[in-house]
């Protein structure tokens, strides 16, 4: 567990930041000030709308090898 004050390495930052964009969001590091708040929320839409749009990327590329070309 991490105290406010405490400086958090490079390792313990890329964890914090993977649980936002996966949304599974532990809860073991919590953003304190309104101005990392923000940037979390921000972190979180980026990483749904990443998911939305490699999916949607997906299917389109499955639908165009689906057609038959003469």
């Amino acid at each position: 567990m991490h105290t406010p004050s405490e400086h958090l390495d490079w390792a313990t930052l890329m964890y914090f930041s993977f649980t936002v964009l996966t949304s599974t969001g532990f809860g073991e590091i919590t953003p304190v000030t309104k101005m990392a708040r923000t940037l979390i929320v921000i972190e979180q839409v980026l990483g749904v709308m990443y998911v939305a749009f490699l999916v949607a990327r997906l299917a389109n590329l499955y639908r165009n090898t689906g057609k038959h070309r003469p």
